[in-house]
């Protein structure tokens, strides 16, 4: 006789062929994603860059001109998902801003300089966590509890020297979802084209046993045929990536970011994932007031 959970768990046993498709589809799209916004770049440069003073290497200098108020603009996201039966994921949103000498607001990220000195900052930070899932994002999730997003909290300490900057920041779960903590360090340059800027950086990002057993493992009650239980220990997962921006496109600041991400072995030996990294390209548009 067959009953809900038997049904189940053949289900999830079965192939997910259109999920494999989707994805193939995802993927051809990031393609088309690079070329339209590097060309938004390149055709900005080529029109655009007789016209404009170039970017002051000083880093003084830079921010004796940086200017301050309220901004508005738009971001798209594609990113890679590394759940199981979870579609990658295009995302646009509306960004609502502000610049200040200590309060910086962009979207849902926030920071605030508590102290400078010299090259150094340090600075307490809040922003969203959107991690989690539940039973309708995959079949493979069906009999699982909800794992939740969260918002983090903690600090954040920048060192930059020239064109040199290197941060180090740690949180919190502020809503005690995942009980955990997070540490991210990167190291990047800057290097100037014109009015583009480009800066590859290199990043190491620890996550404790909590947060990667809250949100990668498995618990005895939610096992199933093809998902065990697991129980997940801390991470670290390294980062590349790199950025471009320019501030000649229609009056506002233009940004491209592309990052890849490797997970460590306790995330991809999870029951719950299917691939060892992550890629995710974000193309930003915002202007002042």
């Amino acid at each position: 006789m067959w009953n809900d959970k038997t049904i189940t768990d053949a289900a999830m046993l079965t192939p997910d062929y259109k999920h494999q498709t989707n994805k193939l589809i995802y993927n051809h799209g990031i393609f088309w994603f690079i070329a339209i916004c590097l060309t938004i770049f390149l055709a900005s440069n080529v029109a655009i860059a007789q016209t404009v003073e170039p970017v002051k290497p000083n880093g003084e200098d830079r921010k004796s001109t940086q200017p301050v108020g309220f901004l508005y603009g738009i971001a798209l996201t594609y990113s890679d998902d590394i759940y199981k039966g979870v579609d990658n994921s295009i995302i646009f949103w509306p960004i609502i801003g502000y610049l200040g000498e200590r309060l910086k607001v962009y979207g849902p990220l926030v920071s605030y300089t508590l102290t400078k000195t010299g090259p150094v900052e340090i600075s307490a930070l809040l922003r969203p966590r959107f991690d989690g899932f539940d039973a309708s994002d995959s079949i493979f999730f069906q009999g699982m509890a909800k794992r939740q997003s969260s918002v983090d909290i903690g600090l954040g300490l920048d060192y930059k020297r020239d064109d040199w900057k290197f941060k180090v920041s740690g949180t919190r779960d502020l809503l005690n979802r995942s009980d955990s903590s997070e540490i991210i360090t990167t190291a990047g340059k800057v290097f100037r084209v014109g009015p583009v800027s480009i800066e590859p950086s290199i990043g190491l990002n620890f996550l404790d046993s909590n947060h990667v057993d809250y949100y990668y493992g498995v618990k005895s009650s939610e096992a199933a045929i093809n998902r065990p239980q697991y129980l997940g220990t801390s991470a670290t997962n390294t980062t590349l990536g790199i950025d471009f921006a320019t501030p000649i496109f229609l009056g506002g600041f233009s940004r491209l970011g592309i990052e890849h991400v490797w997970f460590d072995t306790s995330i991809v030996d999870s029951p719950l994932t299917d691939a060892n990294s992550n890629l995710k390209f974000t193309y930003s548009f915002t202007r002042f007031f």
